[in-house]
């Protein structure tokens, strides 16, 4: 249970890091706060730049934020102006300039003004990542691109984003990696009991019995399936977790730094997330803490800054541990 925890926790922090990327390649974002339950927008000063006066507000992809009264939603940009309208429809957060829109429960793609550029025609649709977006029809997955077309036909029971020209999708009951043309490009044998969702780095790390190691993308094994529980390979070094305690090693298996925390995760701008008696700070890549380990949960850097959760409190720090937001409620606590 603890491992698919862990590859759950993978996906977010993915997405997360990936979203990040696009937004700095000319894009800007706000950050989403609340006070006393309603939600609002600081930008990287801590400047409420969207007063907290909405049900909800989420994080920005591609310069636009998701905002929410009741049962409709708006689009706001990173001047705090609405960029698309309030509307009951519902849509996703942007990911290469396009978000999902439901219609009829149907799925499509609306461009950043709101116009509808792929026709609502699918069962489910999923993110546009490196060009391709999963999409469902009946009970099978395939793939289109930008202008609707179908380019891998669907035939899988579950197909994933595309990183780093792979997708992971099941085919029959079997896991499978394929390339953007829909052939499959890694094979498992029936030893390997589980793959991870996704390549970082060009290593992906794969389950033979209890033990992970992680394979390249010709699918051959470069570490040996060794550890209790992987992360993802970011910035050179992977959190792996040995027994007890868990550390990091690099792209040749080698320790980096040795296990001796509760729990590792992702580095992300230099700086890494570790467990130390329950609390959650940050160390740099030689493993000296230099952000004390004080925090409920932590999310890795971006821009600068890091979100933080204290008391069931959500606040921003910057990377001298420094708040620029100091933490408030998510909702009003009951007294």
């Amino acid at each position: 249970m603890r491992t698919w925890c862990s590859l759950l926790v993978i996906v977010l922090v993915l997405t997360i890091s990936i979203r990040a990327e696009a937004d700095s390649e000319g894009s800007c974002k706000l950050l989403p706060i609340s006070v006393d339950g309603r939600r609002g927008y600081i930008d990287a000063t801590g400047k409420v730049v969207v007063e907290p006066k909405f049900d909800y507000a989420y994080k920005f992809s591609n310069g636009l934020g998701i905002i929410g009264m009741g049962d409709k939603h708006a689009y706001v940009d990173c001047k705090g102006e609405i960029a698309i309208p309030f509307s009951t429809r519902s849509s996703g957060d942007f990911s290469e300039g396009l978000a999902t829109v439901e219609i009829d429960e149907k799925f499509g793609f609306m461009d950043k003004t709101g116009k509808i550029v792929i026709e609502p025609r699918f069962d489910h649709a999923y993110d546009f990542s490196e060009g391709l977006a999963s999409v469902k029809t009946g009970d099978k997955y395939g793939y289109i691109d930008k202008a609707g077309n179908v380019v891998i036909k669907p035939r899988f029971e579950w197909a994933q984003d595309f990183s780093e020209g792979l997708a992971r999708v099941i085919l029959n009951g079997r896991e499978y990696y394929i390339n953007q043309t829909g052939k499959i490009a890694i094979r498992f044998s029936k030893s390997v009991t589980a793959i991870a969702l996704f390549f970082s780095e060009g290593l992906a790390s794969v389950r033979v019995g209890s033990r992970w190691g992680f394979i390249n993308k010709s699918g051959r094994f470069v570490i040996p399936p060794k550890f209790d529980e992987p992360f993802a390979f970011s910035e050179g070094l992977c959190a792996v977790s040995l027994g007890r305690y868990s550390g990091y090693i690099d792209r040749k298996g080698k320790v980096a730094i040795p296990a001796r925390y509760e729990r590792t995760y992702f580095f992300s701008e230099g700086l890494g997330i570790v467990k130390i008696k329950g609390k959650q700070g940050f160390i740099d890549k030689s493993g000296r803490l230099v952000i004390p380990a004080v925090y409920d949960n932590a999310w890795p850097f971006s821009d600068g800054i890091a979100m933080v959760h204290v008391d069931g409190k959500n606040g921003y720090i910057n990377r001298k541990g420094e708040y620029i937001w100091v933490p408030t409620y998510l909702w009003p606590p009951t007294k």
